[in-house]
């Protein structure tokens, strides 16, 4: 930061640097401001015009049963415009995992503020929430579990935080009048969140 002569305030340079959704998958933003003196900074001014990119990260905590035989689980997540999902491949339009290789967490990854229909595949569609959909199964037929839950946020400002954890049952009924027996002790935990 340097002071300018002509204009009588301080002047700087903001560099911000993120993952990007793009194929360069980074990008580096600079932007030149002035500021009074002992006004302001350079995250605050970001914050406050929007040049801030808006990230995510989440978190997977598996418990020690996920990795048994006839046991899987998933979770994805899904960018959604006023209530519906916009891109139902988790490739395109959200993201996803599960606990084959164990616990472990991602990010920070941008959220997008537009994302392709999946009805034409050439519509932008507004972000303006979030599906998070967990998963699992314990065994055969009926050992089986799901939860979803959605989030809706501003564009503009899109915070979120969604915390959630699912078990498998422990019984699974009966098939064909012989009980179902499911691996118990299955479970895990998803974070997802802006940043």
């Amino acid at each position: 930061m340097a002071r300018d002569a002509n204009r009588g305030g301080l002047r700087g340079e903001c560099r911000l640097r993120y993952v990007g959704s793009g194929p360069t998958k980074e990008e580096v933003r600079h932007e030149t401001i002035d500021f009074a003196a002992g006004g302001c900074d350079c995250r605050r001014y970001v914050r406050a015009t929007g040049l801030r990119p808006d990230n995510y990260t989440w978190a997977i905590s598996c418990s020690k049963n996920t990795n048994s035989y006839g046991v899987s689980t998933g979770v994805t997540w899904f960018w959604m415009n006023n209530g519906l999902v916009i891109n139902g491949d988790p490739a395109v339009g959200g993201g996803g995992d599960g606990c084959l290789t164990g616990s472990g967490q991602g990010g920070p990854f941008r959220i997008p503020q537009t994302v392709v229909s999946q009805t034409d595949g050439m519509t932008s569609l507004q972000v303006n929430g979030i599906q998070v959909n967990l998963s699992i199964t314990t065994g055969p037929v009926f050992c089986f579990a799901n939860s979803t839950i959605t989030k809706s946020f501003s564009p503009s400002d899109p915070q979120f935080k969604i915390t959630d954890s699912i078990s498998g049952p422990s019984n699974g009924g009966e098939l064909f009048g012989q009980k179902v027996t499911c691996v118990n002790g299955a479970n895990f935990k998803f974070n997802i969140q802006s940043n």
